[in-house]
């Protein structure tokens, strides 16, 4: 995240409480790093995490680590009798199957992501920067259809 130390409370950024005021800069996020310093469990991490994510002018750098990251959070903290850790795994396994949503019925994602899967229709993108082997298990996951995109008319693999 970016301009993280400029949007709280010196105190916040210390990591000591705050004192909360009327003129305290993002009072929610303050709130919610106070709460964390008081109970750092994985709901509360999730709670400062997405009230640091609100404030104006905090652009997080890797959007879709960060929404694992807190995906992961929230559900440890539904889960509390599992490990962080146990958490992280099965949200790993889960997301390797379904890969990144795009969509109704899409779906984005690497030759690792899709292998072992089947689609009703694929499209390989870039196929000219894939290896013979990921070519292979990308040209194989459509069922019904194959769409090939390729800034050169031949491909030619390195291995």
């Amino acid at each position: 995240m970016t301009a993280v130390t400029v949007s709280l409370p010196a105190a916040t950024v210390r990591g000591e409480h705050a004192n909360v005021q009327a003129n305290t800069r993002n009072p929610l996020a303050a709130k919610a790093a106070n709460a964390y310093l008081t109970d750092p469990s994985s709901s509360t991490t999730f709670d400062f995490l997405s009230a640091l994510r609100a404030i104006d002018g905090v652009n997080v750098t890797r959007a879709d680590l960060f929404g694992r990251v807190t995906s992961i959070l929230r559900k440890h903290a539904l889960h509390p009798q599992l490990t962080l850790a146990q958490i992280a795994e099965k949200y790993h396994a889960e997301f390797r199957y379904k890969g990144r949503p795009s969509g109704r019925r899409r779906l984005i994602g690497t030759t690792l992501l899709v292998k072992g899967l089947e689609f009703d229709h694929a499209i390989v993108l870039d196929a000219d920067s894939l290896s013979r082997k990921e070519f292979y298990v990308a040209i194989t996951r459509g069922a019904k259809s194959l769409a090939i995109i390729s800034s050169s008319p031949v491909l030619t693999f390195s291995d």
